[in-house]
């Protein structure tokens, strides 16, 4: 099987997987501004990116590590056993620090929930990346639906029919986890594997040298995605917090095309490192892969104004403004873990953590200096700087491990028109007129990029005509 054909049937495998909780996660989201206020929505964003940023240090990223060695290991019982024993410690430790914050006020009244959803996905985590490193996908990808329906019906109900409000998104969350978790344990009997025997001071050392150093890696990222929300919580408030959280749901949509795409370039490179290092492969994917990109950006400004208006409450109508910025963002990571891959496939995985800490460095100071000036706007603006600097480092830096070449021309011109249409998003012009400029400039955008369109041609020629 050719390198191309091999990418497109791991996309396909992948896409199938994941696509479904990232899709839900966003049609939930109207659901959320008209049953949530700003103030609500605000409290929920805070609490769940500080489970996201506090997740791989209580657990020093043992859920990784649990995977990794599962799959190497033939005797699974130690790698279960002792990552749930990293994973249990790292909790208690965390339990001893909570009259410390509770007697601070940390998050307001949303304390206890941080502490029962962290403990709960945690726990979810840990044995759902183990089922996968056992290789019992088929459990994996149906425990990946089971959850994605259950966090939308039970949000449904929670908070369209019991009009429970900000608590009723936190019970939702935790009894999905559970709910999931009792799943693995009655497919996987995880159980099984978890003997006291089996605990060994060496294999927990040998598992943290493996996850410790994925920590800073993991906070450079979440720096970047979500350290904004306290600082606008700081200058600017709560309520703002909750306008940019709905704003941040938007450029998921280009997340679930580089998440995915991410998983299956991955298995490529790695597949295809030491004898395709010098290929036009790579130079081909990764244009193409730009390309999609670019246009997925373009496409949803044009629908961006109209899909506030309708589809969400009229107190969340701003939160379109730093939409086009964070698209934008969420395109320069994309691109970034894209070169990322190339530190992985050549083990020089200082270099991840090296040019993360430059993207997180500047999109923090940028934070601080924009987010009093111009709200969450900039905040968006940050974001945007932050991973296009990540991403041209990365580029710069990964030239010796991966050649490849970039058609800048194309690149540049492509972000030029989708400048400009930021600018006639921003410009207090008729409506029709506006999306005619709009329209047109994704139709330029369109011929330049034409490349895209060899993957209707590669489709129908290793698959339709077969």
């Amino acid at each position: 099987m050719n390198l191309y054909k091999k990418l497109f049937n791991n996309l396909m495998v992948f896409g199938l997987g994941n696509m479904g909780s990232k899709i839900i996660s966003f049609i939930l989201v109207p659901l959320y501004t008209y049953y949530l206020s700003q103030k609500e929505y605000g409290s929920v964003d805070l609490v769940m990116v500080t489970v996201n940023m506090v997740l791989p240090i209580v657990t020093a990223c043992a859920h990784e590590a649990v995977l990794r060695f599962a799959i190497d290991e033939s005797d699974s019982e130690w790698v279960l056993s002792n990552t749930l024993t990293i994973t249990v410690v790292g909790y208690f430790v965390l339990l001893l620090i909570y009259p410390i914050l509770n007697y601070f006020n940390f998050l307001e009244d949303n304390l206890l929930y941080l502490y029962i959803i962290l403990l709960v996905q945690m726990i979810n985590q840990l044995f759902t990346q183990f089922t996968r490193g056992i290789g019992k996908v088929r459990i994996f990808a149906i425990n990946g639906v089971l959850i994605t329906l259950l966090t939308g019906l039970l949000n449904i109900l929670f908070l369209a029919i019991l009009n429970l409000g900000l608590y009723g998104y936190f019970i939702s969350i935790t009894l999905a986890y559970i709910f999931s978790t009792v799943f693995i344990f009655i497919t996987v009997k995880p159980f099984k594997y978890i003997k006291i025997n089996n605990l060994s001071f060496i294999r927990i050392k040998e598992i943290l040298a493996y996850s410790i150093p994925l920590i800073p890696n993991y906070l450079m990222w979440w720096i970047i995605n979500s350290s904004s929300r306290y600082i606008i919580n700081w200058f600017v408030g709560i309520a703002a917090n909750g306008i940019f959280a709905v704003a941040s749901k938007i450029p998921s949509l280009i997340s679930i095309i580089s998440s995915v795409f991410t998983q299956a370039w991955q298995l490529s490179v790695f597949e295809s490192y030491e004898r395709e290092k010098k290929s036009k492969f790579y130079s081909k994917i990764f244009n193409i892969y730009v390309s999609i990109l670019l246009l997925f950006d373009s496409l949803i400004l044009i629908f961006l104004k109209p899909t506030f208006s309708i589809f969400f409450s009229e107190s969340f109508y701003t939160a379109w403004q730093p939409v086009p910025f964070l698209l934008l963002g969420s395109v320069f990571s994309a691109l970034s873990s894209f070169l990322g891959v190339a530190y992985t496939a050549s083990k020089e995985t200082k270099g991840v953590f090296r040019t993360s800490m430059i993207g997180g460095g500047f999109s923090i100071i940028l934070n601080i200096i924009l987010i009093p000036l111009f709200g969450i706007i900039g905040a968006g603006v940050s974001s945007m700087i932050g991973f296009f600097v990540m991403f041209f480092v990365r580029y710069v830096d990964t030239k010796d491990i991966l050649s490849f070449n970039i058609d800048w021309n194309k690149f540049l011109l492509t972000l030029v028109l989708i400048i400009l249409q930021t600018v006639i998003l921003f410009i207090d012009i008729n409506d029709y007129i506006a999306l005619t400029i709009l329209v047109s400039l994704f139709l330029v955008n369109l011929i330049i990029n034409r490349n895209i369109f060899e993957i209707i041609s590669f489709i129908e020629k290793n698959f339709i005509r077969k």
